[in-house]
């Protein structure tokens, strides 16, 4: 989604990422960087000169853009192979299944009926 104002670009991925490049923070130097280390060689110039890329969570990615920037609605992005995976998280439970034991009885119970003549 672009801001009102066409100096952004705010990227949401459909579920949590491994955030690439997180680690460089978010000074202009690193962030630069981090756009680089993301977008392939043939998208960076899109952005325009030094663009400024940024995690706000493992869902979304802001890209700020440079000067000459050349992006248009139908402009398609592309992010370099292996580097933005999605992640999936899952809670889990401990399940205890208790097992009944049927045990029959090796003695019988005979009733036996005396008659008494």
């Amino acid at each position: 989604t672009f801001d009102p104002a066409f100096r952004s670009l705010r990227i949401s991925f459909s579920s949590s990422t491994n955030m690439p490049f997180a680690n460089l923070g978010n000074n202009l130097g690193n962030a630069h960087e981090l756009c680089a280390g993301i977008f392939t060689p043939e998208t960076m110039p899109l952005l325009g000169n030094n663009p400024f890329c940024t995690w706000v969570n493992s869902r979304t990615l802001v890209v700020e853009f440079g000067k000459n920037w050349e992006l248009t609605l139908e402009t398609k992005l592309t992010i370099k192979p292996n580097t933005v995976r999605i992640t999936l998280s899952y809670q889990s439970t401990k399940i205890t299944i208790k097992r009944h034991h049927q045990t029959k009885s090796s003695n019988k119970i005979v009733k036996q009926n005396r008659q008494t003549k």
